[in-house]
């Protein structure tokens, strides 16, 4: 009789209290392993600090996301004001601990102005307004604009 094991990467993250719960227990990067015999599943986990509204960002291919806007923690406008951290298949996050009510007004970056969000056909795009509610929120860019290494002659 094999017995299911649950593993954790990062206990100073995430506590296993009873098999299949879990405990937050800091903002960090853990992975939840659960394992049966000789099969095993893995689930990565990203856990922002507490009653901090959440970004969530599903783009086109990039490598790095920013969010650059109005607050200084979004760097006052500049183009990599805050990296996003990378959750894979082209998803990006960033936990906002700012007073709830804060408005915020932002746009999504690969760093530099010149490769800010567009839409998918290239269009520029109005500013992106978000009230922080300690809530999830989850938004698309449609598309990249191009920085004059990526044009094609």
């Amino acid at each position: 009789n094999t017995a299911l094991r649950w593993e954790t990467t990062a206990a100073d993250v995430v506590r296993l209290d009873t098999p299949g719960t879990l405990m937050t227990v800091a903002p960090g990067m853990a992975t939840i392993t659960a394992s049966l015999g000789a099969k095993s599943a893995a689930l990565d986990l990203h856990i922002g600090p507490a009653n901090a509204t959440h970004v969530t960002v599903t783009t086109p291919a990039a490598d790095h996301v920013f969010m650059a806007g109005d607050h200084p923690a979004l760097g006052d406008w500049r183009p990599d004001g805050q990296e996003m951290t990378p959750l894979g298949h082209n998803r990006f996050t960033h936990a906002l601990p700012l007073p709830i009510q804060t408005r915020l007004l932002f746009k999504f970056t690969r760093g530099t102005w010149e490769t800010v969000e567009t839409t998918a056909q290239g269009a520029d795009i109005e500013n992106r307004a978000l009230i922080l509610d300690g809530e999830n929120h989850f938004y698309t860019v449609d598309g990249w604009a191009s920085a004059p290494d990526d044009a094609t002659p």
